[in-house]
């Protein structure tokens, strides 16, 4: 067997290897955690406006990475209450970590569920939704809510991004550098029905609505992650290995014929700009927002992931015009 041969074999194998072990992991971390991120928000005392009755109930998965885990029976019922940007009066966005600001009136939210937008302030996003829990665990709040009342599509449905986090934030609920942790679930109400209640109810009516969160509903998203996206997820990462294992044997074919050397020419950068466009692609086929099974990355480099294996793809294509133009040339003028 040549030493060619056996790098192809080597390489496919790695390969084969490591798409069975994401396999069997997925498998096991999907069996292993049956009721993460489970969350359902019930409302007890309703309103006036049309679904807003008591006995009306909202998915609220929860952020498994930035709040206390739900007890067996929910949490007590308590009033729900809408501040939309916590910059504004609660929280000082002046430096991360946040901090609560030194003239609210902390009694205002004792015994409350608390629903903000987490999009109304740029430091509340990049600062991330462990550190805003870690800044409210001393108010006594119930529960913590993402919710919106701008953005909501018809096709937003919570819970993607359950294990959701940023560069440098804790990923436990458990008192930290002399904090008091985060004593109450944090949960996505990230979806339209939930926006319109909040406008219809609490904004435009003004009404007094209360309601306990509790562990009644799945995650919406584990039906897909952990049902049938996990075997046609893998399939299609394996397609694009199959494409990165063919890039990886021509450019050290390319590098072998070159005198061994890794230089950057057409052909090699046209190459390596496969490999990364494909590995790019792979990873979204695992978790297409990166979030949801393992967090292998910080919120917000999914964007990143999307749009660069968009653009060394067609680096990649480019690059090979280009390679494919000057031999054409060569040869028409030799």
């Amino acid at each position: 067997m040549t030493n060619s041969s056996f790098t192809k074999l080597a390489l496919g194998g790695a390969i084969a290897v490591a798409f069975l072990t994401h396999y069997v992991l997925l498998e096991s971390s999907c069996a292993n955690a049956s009721d993460l991120g489970a969350g359902e928000l019930v409302i007890t005392l309703g309103g006036s406006a049309k679904g807003a009755q008591a006995g009306t109930r909202f998915p609220a998965p929860l952020y498994v990475n930035a709040g206390a885990k739900l007890p067996v029976n929910g949490t007590a019922d308590a009033e729900l209450l809408w501040i939309e940007n916590l910059c504004d009066d609660v929280l000082d966005c002046s430096s991360c970590p946040l901090v609560i600001e030194p003239r609210f009136n902390v009694s205002e939210l004792v015994g409350k569920v608390l629903l903000y937008d987490n999009a109304a302030d740029p430091l509340l996003y990049t600062c991330g939704l462990n550190r805003i829990g870690r800044a409210l665990g001393t108010t006594g709040i119930v529960g913590l809510g993402y919710a919106t009342v701008t953005n909501a599509g018809t096709l937003d449905v919570a819970g993607i991004s359950q294990k959701r986090y940023r560069s440098g934030e804790c990923r436990d609920a458990k008192p930290r550098n002399g904090d008091a942790g985060i004593p109450f679930p944090h949960f996505s109400a990230y979806s339209l029905e939930v926006s319109l209640f909040i406008v219809d109810t609490i904004i435009n009516r003004r009404e007094s609505i209360r309601a306990v969160i509790t562990p009644t509903a799945p995650n919406p998203w584990r039906a897909t992650l952990c049902g049938y996206w996990k075997p046609l997820g893998t399939l299609l990462m394996l397609g694009h290995a199959f494409v990165i294992e063919q890039a990886i044997c021509n450019l050290i074919g390319h590098v072998s014929t070159s005198g061994g050397v890794l230089r950057a020419d057409l052909a090699q950068m046209a190459l390596s700009t496969e490999v990364v466009a494909h590995l790019l692609m792979a990873l979204l086929h695992h978790d297409p927002q990166l979030q949801f099974h393992w967090a292998i990355l910080p919120a917000g480099l999914s964007v990143f992931l999307a749009a660069g294996s968009a653009l060394f793809t067609s680096s990649s294509t480019l690059l090979l015009a280009a390679f494919w133009c000057v031999c054409f040339s060569w040869f028409v003028v030799s």
